[in-house]
């Protein structure tokens, strides 16, 4: 048995074509295995002879002067892997293969090599020369049109960033704190990787926002995760990272961040942005030391090493949202790591209003609020109120209503719903400790 290590030229044309293998084992009486028949024991570049002597050598000399045929036929050109990639989405790769085909009697192979493409030219000598003026030609023209789309859709969206009204994303009275963390956090990834350079721009991998529960801390990652273009943030629930298995949560943080990793190194800047949501974070951030430090601060210790690492990757933004900022390790909150940090208050009046207008905004598209509804007063008498409790007050006062009405057509949320709701839900607010405050003791029972 012999085990061949192939030359890149021409491998992957040999190994990929079955029916030249088999007929050379049919030929020799010889067993020949590839990385298709066994990924976890054969190298993508290794061809297994196994037989008698004379037939593995026999076996061996026909490969061989496969390959060297092949060689002499073959011209191999390198190209980024990204650059194919761009070029097979919008079906550009088939057509210069037909093209280079019909016109040139040549085949273009298209194979992976790391973190490149291997473009295999087979044909005659001549024939391969004026197909890689062809090719290189395209090549350059679509790199050049890719990059000037490019710009032009950054140009568009950096106009679109300066327009930009959260209201119409259901999200009400931070539109001058969202309008600075764009600036802050998001300038960076609406130029040219060239002016970048140029200007010695670090993309900002980073956000905390905090502030008090229901404030829409959630709702705005979420939401502006939409507006950067990233469909589907991994919205991860921070307790649920630990784990009584000893390295468990390490292991589940880093494979957060394996996805985005992964895209960089095969497509560099050209990978869509992914983005990572920790919900409660102070669960696993919580200042390092004390009882149990050991087991405790793995988790920690395991995102502070990811977020250093994430540094040479362009395509991830981590969110931390928390209730409790004073309990958080102070090394998290450095630069390089979750630099830019936003409070996210209770809304004042005018923020109230805008809540209140999406939350009744579909009552107000089918009539099914009364025109006399004064969000202005129900905004100034909410004082204290966070968006969810806004929203839960809107709620509340749909919930009289529908025990209100006869037939459906006479469905409709009025004035007195909605003051009655607000004052149901202030009394229920008034029943609660305020934010930072401990709950107090009920008479006769000790919580020591």
């Amino acid at each position: 048995m012999i085990s061949l290590y192939c030359d890149p030229t021409t491998r992957d044309l040999v190994i990929q074509d079955s029916t030249v293998l088999n007929k050379i084992a049919e030929e020799t009486k010889t067993v020949i295995r590839t990385v298709h028949d066994d990924p976890s024991f054969f190298k993508s570049f290794e061809v297994n002879i196994s037989g008698y002597e004379k037939q593995v050598e026999r076996a061996r000399v026909r490969f061989d002067a496969i390959c060297s045929e092949l060689k002499s036929r073959t011209t191999c050109l390198y190209m980024p892997f990204r650059q194919y990639m761009a070029l097979n989405s919008n079906n550009s790769w088939d057509t210069l293969r037909d093209y280079t085909s019909k016109n040139y009697n040549v085949t273009l192979v298209a194979t992976r090599d790391g973190n490149n493409s291997l473009i295999h030219i087979l044909g005659e000598t001549s024939n391969r020369i004026a197909a890689m003026k062809v090719l290189d030609y395209q090549l350059f023209r679509s790199d050049y049109v890719n990059q000037q789309s490019k710009q032009d859709s950054l140009s568009n969206m950096r106009q679109r960033m300066k327009e930009l009204d959260f209201r119409d994303y259901g999200i009400g009275g931070l539109n001058d704190k969202l309008k600075v963390m764009l600036r802050r956090t998001f300038a960076s990834r609406l130029i040219s990787e060239q002016l970048r350079m140029e200007m010695g721009v670090s993309h900002t991998k980073g956000v905390l926002l905090y502030g008090p529960p229901g404030t829409g801390k959630s709702l705005v990652a979420r939401k502006i995760s939409g507006i950067l273009g990233c469909e589907e943030p991994k919205i991860v629930n921070s307790p649920e990272i630990e784990s009584k298995w000893v390295g468990e949560a390490e292991k589940n943080i880093r494979a957060l961040f394996e996805d985005a990793v992964k895209d960089h190194k095969e497509l560099g800047h050209n990978s869509p942005l992914h983005v990572v949501i920790f919900d409660e974070l102070d669960a696993i951030a919580k200042r390092r030391g004390g009882a149990h430090a050991k087991s405790r601060d793995g988790a920690l210790n395991q995102l502070l090493c990811s977020l250093d690492g994430i540094n040479e990757i362009s395509n991830l933004l981590v969110f931390g949202l928390t209730n409790r900022m004073d309990a958080l390790d102070p090394a998290l909150l450095r630069p390089g790591r979750l630099e830019v940090q936003l409070d996210i208050p209770l809304p004042d009046a005018k923020g109230r209003f805008e809540i209140l207008e999406i939350h009744t905004k579909a009552m107000r598209k089918y009539d099914r609020i009364d025109s006399d509804v004064d969000l202005n007063s129900l905004a100034a008498f909410s004082d204290g109120f966070s968006g969810a409790d806004l929203h839960g007050f809107i709620r509340n006062a749909q919930a009289f209503a529908l025990e209100d009405f006869r037939t459906e057509e006479e469905c409709v949320v009025t004035q007195e719903h909605l003051e009655t709701a607000l004052e149901e839900c202030r009394l229920q607010k008034l029943n609660q400790p305020a934010f930072g405050e401990e709950p107090a003791e009920p008479e006769g029972i000790s919580l020591a």
